[in-house]
C-alpha cells in the first residue's frame, strides 16, 4: 500500500497538482480592509499605489508582482464607529475622531514577496495623532 500511494503523489507531482500557476508564483497579495481593533490598527483606505490613483470602490486586495510597492492612503472608522471602542487611544476618551474622518493620512512601501500575503493598517495605538501611520501589522508565509 506505501508503494501506491507513494506511486500516486508522484504522479501529482509530476502532472503539477497543486501547484501555483507561474503567475500566481510571481505575486503577493496585499489587504488593506482588514483591522485589528483590540491592537488599535484600523482599517485604511488606499488612493495611489506606485503613484496610480486606485478608484474609490477599490476592494482593498492588490495582488501584486513581487517587487518594493508604494502605498498612499488613510485611515478609516466606520459608521458604526465600533472598532474604536475595542482600542484604549478611543476607550479612555482622550481622543476623538468622527466616523467617515480621513486618519493619519500618509505613504508606506512594502517589498512584495511572491507567494505572501501583507495585511496593512493605521496604526493608532498612541493619543498623539502626529504618530499614527499605516504600517504592515501582519504577514501571511
Amino acid at each position: 500500500m506505501n508503494k501506491l500511494i507513494r506511486n500516486l503523489f508522484a504522479v501529482a507531482i509530476i502532472a503539477g497538482v497543486g501547484t501555483l500557476s507561474a503567475e500566481e508564483a510571481a505575486t503577493g497579495l496585499v489587504v488593506t480592509t482588514e483591522a485589528l481593533p483590540e491592537r488599535c490598527i484600523l482599517g485604511v483606505v488606499i488612493t495611489q499605489v506606485d503613484g496610480e490613483d486606485i478608484a474609490e470602490d477599490s476592494d482593498g486586495r492588490f495582488e501584486l508582482e513581487a517587487g518594493s510597492h508604494t502605498f498612499s492612503g488613510y485611515g478609516v472608522i466606520s459608521e458604526e464607529g465600533e472598532e474604536i471602542e475595542l482600542c484604549a487611544t478611543f476607550a479612555d476618551n482622550s481622543v476623538t475622531v468622527s466616523p467617515g474622518d480621513e486618519l493619519g493620512k500618509g505613504s508606506m512601501s512594502v517589498d512584495v514577496t511572491a507567494g505572501k500575503e501583507y495585511y496593512l493598517g493605521l496604526d493608532v495605538r498612541r493619543a498623539d495623532k502626529s504618530t499614527w501611520k499605516i504600517v504592515a501589522w501582519k504577514i501571511k508565509h
